[in-house]
């Protein structure tokens, strides 16, 4: 009897720790404070909404408080930024994130720190930065939407798929993604000729969520060439010729 009362005890106190593993993390964005420079105001970064953004007039600074502590920051961009600084503001501590330049990012404060905060900053000083949107959450579990991305994988890819235009990949090779990321968990790389950011910022987090979706977790590889409708092969290598991209130019990039 008094080995059964033993385990049971036992047992009851495993479970707190186990359960607080295990706890999704709650997103706080609504209840967060947000204050800083760079921007007239700040509140398109918590709508929910990719399609409403800002570009700051020069370097910014965004300031997030919230007194249920702070484990985790997701940041939607809409150009390559670089390094961004993070500060635990109560101690002037300071990290450096994003040296991959992600467009989705997210920053893992705890593991950072050690620790939840209540008010951290971070710091754009490499110029003017376009953001979309900040999700906020607690410590635990972040929420299957939040993308933690790999750096691509560079000459140790199982399979790469060489994408003309975003969404190719999920059109005209829907199937392969899912089964050979997602299911067999293969070291899959997407590679884009294209970059649409000429023409909408909306189609880059389409190609990144919907990557993440099929179980791509090496971050894609995009070109830089502008996005245009042309129907045949030639087409596209005069009409890019006379904005002063050619052919060799275009092959290169395939090639590389």
């Amino acid at each position: 009897m008094k080995k059964i009362v033993c385990l049971i005890l036992c047992l009851c106190m495993l479970i707190p720790a186990s359960y607080a593993e295990n706890t999704e993390a709650v997103d706080i964005s609504e209840t967060t404070t947000v204050t800083g420079s760079g921007y007239t105001g700040f509140r398109f970064l918590t709508d929910k909404n990719t399609k409403t953004y800002h570009k700051s007039d020069d370097t910014a600074s965004i300031t997030l408080e919230n007194g249920e502590g702070i484990g985790g920051v997701y940041l939607l961009m809409n150009f390559e930024y670089g390094e961004i600084t993070v500060t635990d503001t109560a101690t002037g501590e300071t990290k450096t994130v994003n040296e991959n330049s992600f467009l989705h990012l997210f920053v893992d404060v705890k593991e950072l720190f050690g620790k939840t905060l209540t008010s951290v900053s971070l710091d754009f000083n490499k110029g003017s930065v376009s953001l979309s949107e900040i999700y906020v959450f607690t410590e635990g579990e972040t929420p299957s939407f939040v993308q933690k991305w790999n750096k691509p994988h560079d000459g140790g890819a199982d399979l790469v798929l060489f994408a003309t235009h975003g969404d190719d990949d999920q059109l005209f090779f829907a199937g392969l993604l899912p089964l050979f990321a997602g299911e067999k968990q293969l070291r899959v790389q997407v590679v884009y000729l294209t970059d649409h950011r000429n023409l909408t910022y909306a189609r880059t987090h389409e190609i990144l969520n919907g990557l993440w979706a099929v179980g791509v977790d090496a971050y894609p590889v995009m070109g830089s060439f502008a996005d245009f409708r042309i129907d045949s092969l030639q087409g596209s290598y005069d009409y890019y010729n006379s904005i002063g991209v050619t052919e060799e130019m275009l092959q290169e990039f395939v090639v590389e």
